[in-house]
């Protein structure tokens, strides 16, 4: 009887055992389907990583595997990361046989070039000038420039020094449109002094090196984008000169004053024109009473704060923070006599708002909304509406994005304000409307688009599926934009959408990184058929890449 026992143990646990390991091969090619040799190709599951560098035809082989899921990353010399670039494709499904997946790299992108000096510095790099890169980013519904990231050892990420002959190098990019500028770091300007050799010579102080962009201007509305390809290296060169800097003064007044002494703190100015790189510059303030900003080169400004003492602590001294949005232009001469109240002053505005249900459902709980200005980045916390709906929204005037927080399972149908609809718009907010009124129509019975994307082999594609409103409404708010990814199998579900008609693309390849980007949207939405979608319903349709 023990014998018998032993064999069957032997037995039962041999063909688990004959399933443990599974060869996986395949190839990594470039774009072209050209092999890439050498590269370093990571095989992970749970805590076990393997490693290979493929052959010369770009082939790997993994002999010891195990069926279910791995995670693959692949680095190659002028390649970018895999995982970076095909997030889709990096996770991958072993068979419990013999199992083949073949990987395509991006080839990487480069800039690089030559900033020329004027005459003064004799073609000689001024100390402290960088150059500095952005890329067209379109996450969060509008169109900005953001810091490149990292690149590879060739650079520290956005920012690279200049050589003596004033050459940069910006390697490793993904394709996209970059900006590239060149000047002191941080945006600010350099005043005052120049390296010439071993020579240190003190200039005016009304002249001095500020940010220049390519092609050579110091304004971010005339900087012209570089459009880089995959594997495309483009050089250029430009000139960054002194510029005539500009003093700025005036006063100070505050909303109240208790009778206490006034405070020396500083001011915070930033320009205007720089859209998703804006220059910062602060300068010396007395609140209430004057402030001064030295070495201002021409263009829009907005001062955003004033920064006064408060009490003395054991932890140091607090800091008021006042905040204004009084705008102010420099054009060719120094400005004085500037009044600048706190925003209070200025005209804020404030609206009480409520959510409603469509039908007779009570409200769910955890209703909220996110107020919003257009600019990127200055979104603020959620505000909570309270158990009845209500909820208070203030600020300074202009055009912002009210989006509603809803739970799961519950889609905004109406946004009013003033007496007109809003829904998927900018709302101008003005405070000088008779009705400041807000109110937010929820329904609990939203509708969905379903569907899936396949090529002509029925093999699942990876892309950004975007929906938007048809036709889209004045003001459009493009973080109203609703983007999501398909899945392994080529599906796709957009829920909690209010009833109404919509335009669904899709969106593959280096595109599902814009899916909030108008100019490629435009044409694709245009071609694209109307989908209806009523109230608690469900539209399922078949997209064509």
């Amino acid at each position: 009887m023990k014998l018998a026992r032993v064999i069957f143990a032997v037995m039962a646990a041999c063909p688990v055992w004959a399933q443990t390991t599974v060869v996986v091969s395949g190839r990594v090619t470039d774009g072209a389907g050209l092999p890439v040799e050498e590269a370093i190709i990571s095989l992970t599951q749970g805590e076990d990583k393997q490693t290979r560098l493929t052959d010369a035809g770009g082939g790997f082989s993994f002999e010891e595997a195990r069926p279910g899921t791995a995670q693959i990353e692949i680095a190659a010399t002028g390649f970018l990361a895999f995982q970076k670039t095909n997030s889709d494709e990096a996770s991958i499904q072993i068979a419990a046989d013999h199992a083949t997946h073949n990987f395509k790299l991006t080839a990487a992108g480069e800039i690089s070039g030559r900033i020329i000096f004027d005459k003064e510095t004799g073609g000689r790099e001024v100390r402290g000038v960088i150059a500095s890169l952005m890329r067209e980013d379109y996450t969060d519904g509008i169109r900005h420039f953001v810091p490149a990231g990292r690149t590879d050892a060739g650079s520290r990420g956005s920012l690279t020094t200049i050589d003596e002959d004033g050459g940069f190098r910006f390697p490793g990019l993904e394709p996209g449109r970059y900006l590239v500028s060149a000047g002191p770091p941080g945006g600010t300007f350099v005043v005052g002094i120049v390296f010439n050799g071993d020579q240190i010579k003190q200039l005016n102080p009304t002249e001095g090196y500020v940010t220049m962009y390519y092609p050579g201007t110091t304004q971010f509305s005339d900087a012209m984008p570089i459009t880089v390809a995959a594997g495309e290296t483009r050089t250029l060169e430009f000139k960054i000169a002194k510029q005539r800097l500009f003093r700025v003064s005036g006063t100070i007044e505050l909303l109240h004053s208790d009778g206490s002494e006034p405070g020396v703190g500083s001011v915070s100015v930033v320009s205007v024109d720089d859209g998703g790189g804006q220059r910062a510059y602060s300068g010396k303030a007395t609140v209430p009473g004057t402030f001064t900003i030295e070495s201002l080169p021409a263009g829009q400004y907005e001062v955003r704060s004033f920064a006064v003492p408060g009490a003395t602590t054991d932890r140091g001294v607090s800091m008021w923070i006042i905040r204004t949005n009084f705008r102010f232009a420099v054009t060719d001469h120094d400005l004085e006599g500037l009044k600048v109240l706190p925003q209070a002053v200025t005209g804020p505005i404030g609206a009480a708002g409520k959510f409603r249900m469509a039908n007779s459902s009570p409200l769910p709980k955890g209703l909220a909304v996110q107020f919003s200005y257009t600019s990127p980045g200055t979104e603020s916390t959620k505000i909570p509406a309270a158990d009845t709906g209500e909820f208070w929204v203030n600020g300074a005037p202009g055009e912002y994005s009210l989006l509603p927080v809803l739970p799961p399972g519950y889609a905004a149908t109406d946004i009013r304000y003033g007496g007109t609809s809003y829904l998927n718009s900018l709302i101008p907010m003005t405070g000088t409307s008779e009705d400041n009124s807000m109110e937010i129509v929820v329904s609990d019975q939203p509708g969905r688009v379903t569907g899936t994307l396949v090529d002509g082999n029925q093999k699942p594609i990876p892309a950004r599926i975007v929906l938007v409103p048809d036709p889209l409404p004045a003001g459009f708010d493009w973080r109203a934009i609703r983007a999501v990814s398909t899945d392994k199998d080529g599906a796709f579900m957009i829920s909690g959408l209010p009833p109404g008609r919509y335009k669904a693309v899709a969106l593959t390849g280096d595109d599902r990184k814009r899916d909030h980007d108008l100019a490629l949207l435009e044409d694709k939405i245009w071609a694209a058929d109307g989908i209806e979608v009523v109230t608690g319903g469900s539209v399922s349709i078949r997209l064509v890449p």
